[in-house]
């Protein structure tokens, strides 16, 4: 079984609404208590051995918000019995008058009839125009996927204040929330992904180099170091107390976040609305936040 044949393709459809950050649930805290804290997660495994490894790791070591089991395909659940959770690939589609855009993301749902993007507890973006064009791209990353989805869901549970005043909103603004970690950062060495300095296969017209290491450590100037993407798996993988690291997503916005190895924590939340890459403007909102 391969991604390519789509696991679980479900296309939300997105006429004015968007999602803006890393993690978007659209479930009432209402449902996230009465349906999904008592439901049981099924994980449908991509077939790819080291994504499936690094994310059963990470349900292992992280996961405590239910009961879960991987399955090996969807036909193994119910996806409208509403004690039924399930991890699955999805695709976002935002249409308009002019054009219409897919997004590839990885997305936990709650069991139910409602329309799919309503059973939505949370979601991990994808680089999409970068890295990350199917979700097996993404195995380096893995195992830290179960806490980022566990974390956001918790913040709603406990009342986390949200853009617009209330828990039930999706909209985080980047800073509000997430941000209030970021000072965390200095104590530790920043990870950088060295391919994240050149431009990805997915965008040609880009010129190849960013900004030189020198450029970067000069404009942050903490502690940095610059791995490649194995060196990057293995310090998440061991939840490597020295370090944090750098995640770069170019999806319908341009995101850059700071991960702790150690917690799995995410301690940075930040989004541009265009472009695609590092610029030294990202860097320098970073500095500002951290220092």
């Amino acid at each position: 079984m391969t991604l390519n044949r789509r696991l679980f393709a479900l296309t939300l459809l997105l006429c004015t609404f968007q999602l803006s950050a890393q993690f978007g649930g659209t479930c009432d805290v209402s449902v996230l208590k009465e349906r999904l804290k008592s439901s049981t997660t099924y994980i449908v495994l991509t077939g790819d051995e080291k994504f499936d490894d690094n994310l059963a790791k990470g349900f292992e070591h992280f996961w405590n918000l239910t009961e879960y089991e991987f399955v090996a395909s969807e036909s193994e659940f119910d996806q409208a019995d509403q004690s039924n959770s399930y991890l699955v690939p999805t695709t976002m589609t935002v249409s308009d008058q002019y054009s219409t855009q897919h997004y590839n993301r990885y997305s936990l749902l709650i069991g139910g009839t409602e329309n799919v993007f309503y059973r939505t507890a949370a979601d991990i973006i994808l680089d999409n125009f970068g890295y990350e064009k199917y979700i097996t791209e993404a195995a380096y990353r893995a195992y830290g996927i179960p806490k980022l989805l566990q974390d956001f869901i918790q913040m709603r549970l406990d009342g986390e204040p949200i853009s617009g005043g209330t828990v039930t909103r999706i909209r985080y603004t980047a800073g509000q929330v997430y941000n209030k970690k970021s000072n965390k950062i200095v104590s530790k060495t920043l990870l950088v992904d060295e391919r994240f300095l050149k431009s990805g296969p997915y965008f040609p017209k880009l010129r190849k180099t960013q900004f030189d290491k020198e450029v970067f450590k000069a404009l942050y100037t903490g502690k940095v170091k610059f791995v490649s993407t194995e060196e990057l798996e293995t310090a998440i993988n061991e939840n490597d107390p020295a370090y944090c690291y750098m995640l770069q997503v170019n999806s319908r916005k341009k995101y850059l976040f700071v991960i702790d190895c150690e917690s799995g924590s995410l301690w940075y939340n930040g989004y541009e609305t265009g472009g695609i890459g590092i610029t030294k403007k990202d860097v320098k909102t970073l500095k500002k936040a951290v220092f």
